[in-house]
C-alpha cells in the first residue's frame, strides 16, 4: 500500500534526484541529490523539516564514487571531489578556508574513490588512487589538512600492493596486502614485548630485523 510522505526527508527519498543521506552527530540529516546535473547537499532537522541555517552546497565535477566521505567533529564535512582537491565544509555548509589539504585530486580516469578515516584526534587517514596516472598513496593528514610527517610506512610495505585498508582503531589498521590480511600498528607501545623467531610485526616508522 502506498503511503503519502510525511516529511521533507521522505519526500526527498522518493524523488528521482535523490542519491543518499547521512545521519550527523547532532541528529540532523544531510541529503545529497542531483539537480541540473549538479550534486547538491542540503540538511534537514531531526524531525525531517528543512534546516534553514544550512546554506545549500553545490558541488561540481562529481560522480557516484565521490561526495561526502566523512563527518569530523563539530559536524564539519570532508568531501573528495573528482578533478578537485580534498576539501572541507563547515557545519553551515560554507567552505572551510582553514582547511588546506595537500592531497592531490583523486584518480579521475578510473574514478577510484579514496578511503578516508578520521581518527579520534581528528587526524585523517587517506588511501586511494590519485592523479591522472592513478598512483596509490597512503598518508595521514593533520586536522587542518597539512601532511602528518610522523606517519611513515615501513620500507617493507609497498602502497601499490595494498588493495584496501580497514582501520580498527587509532593504533591499528588491517591491510589487504598482496592478497593477505596484514596488521599495521601505529602505536608500538600497545604491543606486549615478546621473543618469537617465527613471527614479526612491522610498525609505522620501523623496520623488521
Amino acid at each position: 500500500q502506498n503511503v503519502a510522505p510525511q516529511n521533507a526527508l521522505q519526500q526527498l527519498v522518493l524523488k528521482d534526484s535523490f542519491i543518499a543521506y547521512w545521519l550527523m552527530n547532532d541528529g540532523k540529516i544531510l541529503v545529497l541529490e542531483t539537480l541540473d546535473n549538479k550534486h547538491n547537499f542540503s540538511r534537514l532537522l531531526t524531525d525531517g523539516t528543512p534546516d534553514l541555517s544550512f546554506n545549500p552546497v553545490t558541488l561540481t565535477n562529481l560522480d557516484q564514487t565521490s561526495g561526502l566521505k566523512v563527518i569530523q567533529n563539530d559536524n564539519k564535512l570532508l568531501i573528495a571531489n573528482n578533478y578537485q582537491l580534498f576539501s572541507r565544509y563547515n557545519s553551515n555548509g560554507l567552505p572551510d578556508s582553514t582547511f588546506k589539504s595537500v592531497v592531490p585530486p583523486p584518480d579521475r580516469f578510473y574514478g577510484f574513490s579514496p578511503n578516508v578515516y578520521v581518527q579520534t584526534d581528528q587526524r585523517i587517514l587517506i588511501f586511494g588512487g590519485f592523479g591522472e596516472d592513478g598512483h596509490v598513496e597512503f598518508l595521514r593528514l593533520n586536522a587542518d589538512g597539512s601532511l602528518d610527517t610522523t606517519f611513515i610506512l615501513s620500507k617493507e610495505i609497498d602502497p601499490e600492493l595494498i588493495s584496501s585498508i580497514y582501520p580498527v582503531s587509532d593504533q591499528e589498521i588491517l591491510l589487504v596486502y598482496k592478497g593477505r590480511i596484514e596488521r599495521l600498528m601505529l602505536d608500538c607501545s600497545s604491543l606486549q614485548p615478546q621473543i618469537n623467531a617465527s613471527k614479526t610485526q612491522a610498525c609505522a616508522n620501523e623496520s623488521v630485523k
